[in-house]
């Protein structure tokens, strides 16, 4: 028995579905699960519970800001990021109660644990909505210098980007 090497020539039809395997690996990747902050948030209300750096006109103020988490830039009120970075970790209510010198059950009721999601940016100092406080309910906060912004998901997932 002769020993023979033999060649193989794919020819059009495997790169075609090389191509078509790699389409549908990008796609797939497209259409990754969103973060459940992902997307544009409104200012609704506003809450002090304790000694506060704004004043509660300055506060006020803020009603109906929006704030726009994506992933690959975020618009926190007034200041865009183009290249944020989202660290997120669970609270546990002690840690909130010391943290934030408030009672989690003032923001979020009975619930014992609070997700933190911090928004860096390029640009130095505290910014509305680089804090997110957000409930597995939906009840979401941030808070800067010592006021608590409640927020509410836009029923529109349209951006704010401009």
């Amino acid at each position: 028995m002769q020993n023979k090497k033999r060649r193989y020539s794919f020819g059009v039809w495997p790169s075609g579905l090389a191509l078509a395997l790699a389409v549908n690996l990008l796609a797939s990747g497209c259409a990754m699960q969103k973060e459940d902050y992902e997307g544009t948030w409104i200012v609704t209300e506003t809450l002090q519970p304790g000694i506060a750096a704004m004043s509660p006109n300055q506060a006020g103020q803020q009603l109906g800001a929006s704030i726009t988490y994506l992933d690959d830039q975020a618009q926190l009120g007034q200041h865009h990021c183009s290249s944020p970075h989202y660290a997120s970790r669970t609270l546990p209510a002690g840690e909130v109660m010391q943290h934030y010198r408030v009672a989690p059950d003032a923001l979020f009721g009975n619930n014992d644990k609070v997700r933190e999601i911090q928004v860096s940016c390029d640009e130095a100092g505290p910014k509305l909505g680089q804090t997110l406080l957000l409930q597995p309910d939906g009840a979401a906060y941030t808070v800067i210098d010592g006021v608590f912004f409640r927020l509410e998901k836009a029923a529109s997932q349209t951006d704010v980007m401009s």
